[in-house]
């Protein structure tokens, strides 16, 4: 087992692996990105935001979105501050929009959602949480013969206290998270472990959540298992709620939530969840390889698929300057999944059992898994979704 230090250059090769720490130059001074490798695989990990999934190769093809924005120093960055506009307008508790990044977040604890003001203690809590910006030091790794696997770990506190303490560091220690990621030597599955531990003395319910964003072509289809889906904007749904649209104009982001309840238990298992449930990405392009991915993910009280498309250099965000926050089209279809309601309204799937209070040294353990698929698979699991999604 080898420890990285996360903050400055470094590489290194063995059995046919190889590891870069390494800073992009439209990125921040100081910020770098930790890149595992090998013949097959490519997977870019950004230790300066919750040690996030930002980009996975695989033979070669990029998996995940082109993120609208660069890496932020997290040390100078005020989630709560009123630097965002929306429509021209202050938006405080919208300053994530800045650090939107990755293809893989976790967010949360307090909230992962929309920004909503604490009920108890009065404090704005920004959008999806703090979670996926704040930055880790050091990562350990080990590269073996048929699989490489790498993890890091960060604190996450009250953030109350010395404002002369940079805020990540800020406040009494709540929760411990560590993400592993095992990469596999060829084919297979990209596995993905969270584990959040209560470090306090009073039992304590982590309000986390995920966004997964792959990068679409015209016709990509995200398919769920669910037997009910719902607009999030209320409405009548469009007649086809999976496939991903590109924007008409470029300049005008185009943006769609379709809520999915009763999907299909794939795996049962003991622990807070009922098991696992999975999603499939089916790529149109016929020279694109994998033809498809098998997300798993656990069933959880809140599933959303979320595409956007569009929105470079809109004036619908924009910062205190008047510049525009986004020069690049917000082009994604993915998913969203997490403990509770993103809009707080309690529009959750009541049918999902989960328990999410955490007792002092008690953790919580969310799997998620990438598995690459060739054509034959990838339509049999359609043909198998759908024989469930049409099931009266």
């Amino acid at each position: 087992m080898k420890t990285i230090d996360c903050n400055k250059a470094f590489t290194c090769e063995s059995k046919g692996w190889s590891c870069r720490v390494f800073h992009k130059e439209k990125d921040a001074p100081g910020i770098y990105r930790l890149v595992v490798f090998n013949d097959t695989w490519e997977v870019e990990l950004l230790p300066s935001k919750g040690f996030s999934v930002g980009q996975v190769l695989y033979r070669n093809q990029a998996l995940f979105w082109e993120a609208p924005t660069s890496l932020i120093d997290p040390d100078r960055l005020d989630l709560n501050d009123d630097s965002v506009r929306i429509e021209g307008e202050p938006a405080p508790g919208f300053s994530f929009l800045k650090t939107f990044a990755s293809g893989i977040e976790l967010y949360g604890m307090r909230n992962w959602g929309m920004p909503h003001t604490d009920p108890q203690s009065g404090q704005l809590l920004p959008l999806h949480g703090e979670s996926s910006n704040i930055p880790v030091a050091e990562a350990s790794m080990e590269l073996l013969e048929d699989h490489a696997w790498i993890s890091a770990s960060f604190i996450y506190r009250s953030f109350k206290g010395d404002p002369r303490t940079v805020w990540h560091q800020r406040g009494e220690k709540l929760f411990e998270i560590t993400r592993t990621i095992k990469i596999p030597r060829e084919n297979g599955k990209l596995e993905i472990s969270d584990r959040i531990e209560n470090l306090t003395d009073t039992p304590l319910v982590p309000d986390w959540g995920y966004h997964i964003t792959f990068r679409p072509e015209e016709g990509d289809k995200l398919i769920l298992p669910s037997r009910q889906r719902a607009n999030r904007d209320g409405g009548e749904l469009p007649k086809d709620v999976e496939s991903w649209i590109p924007a008409k104009d470029e300049g005008i982001r185009t943006e769609t939530g379709f809520l999915h309840k009763g999907l299909l238990l794939y795996e049962a298992s003991e622990g807070p969840f009922q098991g696992n449930t999975r999603a499939l990405y089916k790529r149109s392009n016929p020279q694109a390889l994998p033809k498809g991915i098998l997300l798993s993910f656990p069933l959880a009280p809140y599933t959303q698929c979320w595409s956007c498309s569009g929105g470079a250099g809109s004036r619908e965000f924009t910062l205190a300057s008047d510049q525009p926050l986004f020069e690049k089209s917000w082009n994604g279809l993915g998913l969203e999944i997490g403990a509770s309601a993103l809009d707080h309204d309690g529009n959750t799937d009541s049918a999902v059992s989960y328990e999410g209070r955490l007792h002092p040294g008690e953790s919580l353990t969310i799997p998620l898994g990438l598995e690459m698929l060739e054509a034959e698979e990838t339509e049999r699991l359609e043909k198998e979704i759908r024989s469930y999604i049409d099931k009266e």
